[in-house]
């Protein structure tokens, strides 16, 4: 499948030899990148452009390709594990999201295509470990219902070390006790204080936001942020 979809240039059997961690040493890897000329930049990025949902009647798999290579400037792409994965590098360290968003933000919506991105790096010998990034940012979002069409991997860390920390060890164990106490005084009397907390803390304490999010009056939330400070016992700030 990997022939098939290649288009012929070197450096596509170079990333996947990398991506595959068929390449591991350091001397070889900077000798076969000189040989191919790819004069990557110190901050690397790995981009995993979703196709699961691309509409390929209307558009083919090697245009979208192409189309994200001339706009991504200095990138090279390959299809790897049915999606494009695409490498892209920068001379200072800029948030990839806010260079290209605009640019093509409304063109990969229409296309139903959606973009991981890793956190930027230098060594390509850990290729593969950023790539995993991209593709845990894409699964993440996805898991967690996000209408995301840049999906950054730095958004979705805390949430991919939580995971990784629940396959180990119980993770209840690392909330602080008042939090515990509020959940079970929500089970206990059907109370909504624990979300209210939650979207509190998401709205950067911010009693009107958190009243207009949550629907409720503010009065309400003045209420239940009172309420939850007695039952934890703890300041909030």
């Amino acid at each position: 499948k990997f022939i098939h979809f290649t288009k012929g240039f070197l450096y596509e059997e170079f990333i996947k030899d990398l991506l595959d961690k068929k390449l591991v040493d350091r001397n070889v890897i900077e000798e076969r990148k000189e040989y191919l000329h790819l004069n990557l930049k110190q901050n690397i990025y790995v981009l995993n452009v979703d196709i699961s949902e691309f509409d390929s009647e209307h558009n083919s798999l090697a245009f979208i390709q192409g189309v994200l290579e001339r706009i991504i400037v200095d990138s090279k792409s390959i299809i790897y594990n049915d999606n494009i994965v695409m490498v892209a590098s920068f001379s200072h360290q800029k948030n990839f999201i806010e260079c290209y968003q605009e640019k093509i933000d409304e063109y990969l919506h229409s296309v139903k295509i959606r973009i991981g991105i890793s956190r930027a790096f230098s060594s390509l010998e850990n290729m593969n470990e950023y790539y995993l990034q991209s593709l845990e940012a894409l699964n993440l979002s996805q898991h967690m219902n996000r209408d995301q069409i840049f999906i950054s991997y730095d958004d979705y860390a805390i949430y991919h070390m939580i995971e990784l920390c629940a396959k180990n060890d119980d993770i209840k164990k690392f909330c602080i006790p008042s939090l515990l106490k509020l959940i079970e005084y929500d089970l206990k009397y059907k109370t909504p204080f624990t979300k209210s907390l939650y979207t509190y803390v998401l709205c950067s304490e911010s009693i009107t936001e958190s009243a207009h999010v949550l629907k409720i009056h503010r009065n309400t939330m003045i209420y239940r942020i009172e309420k939850i400070i007695e039952i934890m016992g703890t300041d909030l700030s």
